[in-house]
């Protein structure tokens, strides 16, 4: 049967479209503002118009789960700055009524001749009957929690503990054998090992000086051109490279995840997820969560260092001052605790000052 080209009853394909079981959307963004250029009007399943989206009332993000919009945005951010065109995202969809829905996002990016996102094609899918596409969901809600419980262990932790916390609720959640971070030195000829968390009764690569310093040809050779583009080289079980066949002999890896950290925008080093056990590969929702995992070292690396310039300052001003004839003397006014006494001070009262009360000193 030919259907005529100028027969209305077959012209309006936006007819077709509502008749799919799923929510469409058409959307572009300049930052966190999104604006919606269609909607389907089967968003009223959850509650919605698609006058409140097309009328800029509501935005796409205003319908994700607050748990949810950080990791969301941060994996839309990485898909467009590596040039990806279709990709899923899961999160939850709170309705108009408050409920929670699990949701599948399927993306389709169109972009311009320089690569640039022009808009976004994107389906909604509720999966909260499909076991499969559920216990990504969870996974994804987990990877979240991770994530959160990560941040607020580095808000109350000193700068010289957040690498090792890094490390092992990353290992945990993952039950991966080890995490490496490995820095490299200033002439790329090696790499050590500053930091290791180890899985139950998985050995350590730190024991011993042979196992300190690794050559860069040894360490995944082809890691250096992977490093600098894609930011990160994964080995799969059953599909290491001859290259580094030797090294996972002697380390009993079945395969590994490396992603590149940086510091104060300069390459560092690496930080490296090792299996010894399970004959695992990385999907792309482990890859996103790891990607995060090392921008999260990236930051604690620089915060190190910030501690480390700052202590540093502080002892060379305290020497210079230790050297001055005269009193010096700092008081915290809100506790009346001095904060330092130079080296005239403390000669002249034959103890260590700080912490004390200023009040009793200034009286003598």
């Amino acid at each position: 049967m030919s259907i005529p080209v100028n027969d209305t009853r077959f012209s309006h394909l936006s007819d077709i479209i509502e008749q799919i079981p799923a929510v469409a959307f058409r959307l572009t963004h300049h930052g966190d503002q999104w604006h919606t250029w269609f909607v389907t009007q089967n968003i009223s399943t959850y509650g919605y118009t698609a006058d409140e989206f097309t009328s800029q009332q509501m935005q796409w993000m205003d319908v994700i789960h607050p748990d949810d919009w950080v990791m969301v945005n941060k994996m839309v951010e990485d898909y467009e700055a590596r040039g990806i065109s279709a990709f899923k995202l899961y999160y939850r969809l709170i309705t108009k009524s408050g409920e929670s829905v699990p949701i599948a996002e399927y993306n389709t990016v169109h972009r311009d001749s320089q690569g640039g996102v022009l808009c976004y094609d994107t389906i909604l899918i509720s999966n909260a009957q499909n076991e499969g596409v559920q216990r990504l969901i969870d996974n994804h809600y987990h990877q979240q929690a991770v994530l959160n419980d990560i941040l607020l262990s580095l808000h109350d932790s000193n700068p010289e503990s957040v690498l090792q916390i890094i490390l092992g609720r990353t290992g945990e959640y993952l039950n991966i054998s080890r995490a490496l971070l490995f820095r490299q030195n200033s002439g790329q000829q090696y790499c050590k090992v500053i930091e290791e968390w180890c899985n139950r009764d998985i050995p350590s690569v730190m024991e011993g000086e042979n196992y300190h310093r690794l050559a860069c040809e040894t360490i995944l050779s082809q890691s250096c051109m992977s490093l600098e583009t894609a930011g990160y080289l994964l080995i799969h079980a059953g599909q290491v490279p001859h290259c580094c066949k030797a090294m996972f002999e002697q380390e009993h890896l079945t395969g590994c995840a490396v992603f590149a950290v940086y510091l104060e925008g300069k390459h560092y080093g690496f930080i490296r997820f090792d299996d010894c056990v399970a004959e695992r590969t990385w999907d792309e929702n482990t890859v996103c969560f790891l990607k995060n995992i090392s921008n999260l070292i990236s930051t604690a690396l620089a915060r190190q260092h910030a501690a480390k310039e700052l202590e540093q300052s502080r002892k060379t001003y305290e020497a210079v001052l230790d050297n001055v004839g005269s009193y010096i003397l700092v008081v915290d006014t809100a506790t009346d605790k001095i904060i330092f006494a130079n080296g005239t001070f403390r000669k002249v009262h034959e103890e260590n000052c700080t912490g004390k009360e200023a009040k009793r000193y200034l009286r003598a």
